[in-house]
């Protein structure tokens, strides 16, 4: 079924005339070289990180308040 698909699609002329598209404008893109991508992902796990620690702070709390308000 994928093979047919892909044979249906390979034949259209506008399918063709995206794909060409897309493939020009991905000539034009400026890739990160491997230190930006370094750092970039420093970044992001740094912040997952830290956002982890406070919403885990967060949940403790909130989880002591009510266990202590459904005592009382």
């Amino acid at each position: 079924m994928g093979t047919l698909c892909f044979v249906f699609l390979l034949k259209n002329a506008r399918v063709n005339l995206v794909v060409d598209e897309v493939v020009s404008e991905l000539r034009k893109v400026t890739w990160p070289n491997r230190p930006d991508v370094v750092r970039s992902t420093t970044v992001v796990i740094v912040c997952i990180l830290v956002a982890s620690v406070i919403l885990a702070t967060f949940d403790l709390i909130w989880g002591k308040l009510i266990s202590v308000l459904l005592k009382g």
